[in-house]
């Protein structure tokens, strides 16, 4: 079984989506902290 052989899962949903739907997801997740890291604001 894939998931016990695993070192680790991530759960963006409980809802089943497209891989592509999920990367689009975690990259504006990641760019979103990056920006409030660096200071720069998110929402203009």
């Amino acid at each position: 079984d894939v998931r016990r052989r695993s070192d680790f899962s991530l759960s963006l949903s409980p809802m089943t989506m497209p891989h592509e739907l999920c990367l689009v997801f975690l990259m504006e997740q990641l760019y979103r902290a990056f920006t409030l890291i660096r200071g720069v604001e998110y929402h203009h």
